[in-house]
């Protein structure tokens, strides 16, 4: 076995290690409503397969057409930094693979991964790169907040105080953090 494969095999090992303690983690301590006892893994896995098959596919679309369009929002962007537009297939792949390691790695390190691909592929260095997927989180943090304070402001229900404080102060930081990239842009 040649040591590059080996090496593939071993981050393959950790990786599945590493994404199976984060779901002990996530799941640890479920419980069934909000006073109910803990749910176990057989529980878990029996409300979602009880879930109608039809949702699975709204969602898996619902998924695809957003992805398609984080691709296409990021093209204007590599537009914006560098004049020319990546083309689709290359803004395809290079954006599935950084999805996926977005999913895959703990503490979002697979956001460092585009920036390297760009930079590998031409498109553009790796601290433009570095700049577009700033520049993203910041609007997505944007878009997240703004349809949770439509959540709040349309919701039946009454949001306890830290609920509706923890939007408030996400709006502060992204709203901040735009402010901070106009102020370095001029």
């Amino acid at each position: 076995m040649s040591a590059g494969r080996a090496a593939r095999i071993r981050q393959l090992v950790i990786s599945v290690v590493v994404g199976a303690v984060c779901l002990w983690f996530a799941f640890r301590g479920v419980k069934d409503g909000a006073e109910g006892e803990a749910l176990s893994l057989d529980a878990i896995v029996d409300a979602t397969l009880r879930v109608p098959a039809w949702s699975w596919g709204v969602f898996f679309g619902l998924f695809v057409v957003q992805a398609l369009l984080r691709v296409e929002r990021w093209r204007l962007q590599v537009r914006g930094l560098t004049t020319r537009t990546p083309g689709r297939r290359d803004a395809l792949t290079i954006n599935g693979l950084a999805f996926a390691a977005v999913f895959f790695l703990p503490f979002r390190l697979g956001e460092c991964l585009r920036p390297n691909l760009c930079a590998r592929r031409g498109i553009m260095s790796a601290s433009a790169g570095l700049a577009a997927t700033a520049l993203e989180r910041v609007i997505d943090g944007l878009v997240a907040t703004a349809m949770f304070g439509v959540l709040l402001l349309f919701s039946p229900f009454e949001w306890p105080a830290w609920v509706r404080a923890g939007g408030v102060s996400a709006r502060v930081f992204f709203g901040g953090a735009v402010v901070g990239l106009v102020g370095a842009m001029l």
